[in-house]
C-alpha cells in the first residue's frame, strides 16, 4: 500500500509538473496576477505580430479598394472604325463606345441599300430599346411581315415604305430603320442613332444624334 501511495504522488508531481510547464495558472492565490501578467505580454505580442503580418497581406486588397476608380471617360473611344461592312438590306453588330451616356453599348450597322440614304447608304444604331432597355434588332420587312402574321403587330403596315425595322422581341415594338423613329409598341422615345463619317473607304462611328460624342 505504501508503494501504491508513492506511486500516486509521484504520478501527481509529474502532473502537476507538466501542467505548469503548459502555463496553467498556479493554484497559489498570489502567484495569479503574475502569471496573468506574463500571458497578457504574450497574447499583446502574439497579437502585434498577428496584426503586423496580416496588415501585409491585405495591403494590395486596401490599395485596390481605395484608389481612385477610373472614370466612364476613360473607356470612351471618340472616333472608331466599324468593320466589315454589311452587304445590302443586312446589318454588323458592334459594341458602341462614344460618351458617357453610350459606352458599351450593343449597336448595329445597317446598309440601306442606296448610297442616298444615311451616309452612303449607311445607318447605325444603338439597339437598345427605350422602353425596359430589352435589345431590338433589325428585321427586314418580309421578317416583320412574317412576325406579324403569328403575332398581329399594330405597326406592320407603317414598314410598307422601309426595307426593315428594329423589333423589339419584349414587347413587340418597332422602330423605323431609317431614322430610329418609333414605329408602334408601348414606347414613345426612338432609338438612338449613331453618327458615321466615311473616311478614305473606311466606315467610323463619331458620335451620337442625341449627344455630343
Amino acid at each position: 500500500m505504501a508503494e501504491e501511495r508513492n506511486s500516486d504522488q509521484e504520478r501527481s508531481s509529474r502532473f502537476r509538473s507538466f501542467e505548469s510547464d503548459k502555463g496553467t495558472p498556479p493554484k497559489e492565490k498570489g502567484a495569479i496576477s503574475e502569471f496573468f501578467k506574463e500571458n497578457e505580454a504574450k497574447l499583446t505580442r502574439r497579437m502585434l505580430l498577428k496584426t503586423a503580418i496580416g496588415g501585409l497581406a491585405m495591403a494590395p486588397f486596401a490599395a485596390a479598394l481605395f484608389t481612385e476608380p477610373r472614370t466612364v471617360q476613360e473607356y470612351r473611344i471618340e472616333r472608331h472604325i466599324i468593320s466589315p461592312l454589311p452587304e445590302e438590306n443586312e446589318v454588323t453588330f458592334f459594341i458602341y463606345h462614344g460618351t458617357q451616356a453610350y459606352v458599351g453599348e450593343p449597336a448595329e450597322l445597317l446598309n440601306l441599300g442606296d448610297p442616298n440614304l444615311g451616309v452612303e447608304g449607311y445607318v447605325a444604331f444603338i439597339t437598345r430599346c427605350t422602353h425596359f432597355a430589352c435589345v431590338t434588332t433589325y428585321k427586314s420587312r418580309e421578317e416583320i411581315e412574317t412576325i406579324s402574321a403569328g403575332s398581329p403587330l399594330d405597326w406592320v403596315d407603317k414598314t410598307e415604305d422601309l426595307p426593315g425595322a428594329f423589333f423589339c422581341p419584349c414587347h413587340a415594338a418597332g422602330f423605323s430603320a431609317l431614322d430610329g423613329s418609333v414605329l408602334g409598341g408601348p414606347i414613345t422615345v426612338p432609338i438612338t442613332q449613331i453618327e458615321l463619317e466615311m473616311i478614305d473607304g473606311n466606315l467610323f462611328a463619331v458620335g451620337v444624334k442625341t449627344g455630343e460624342v
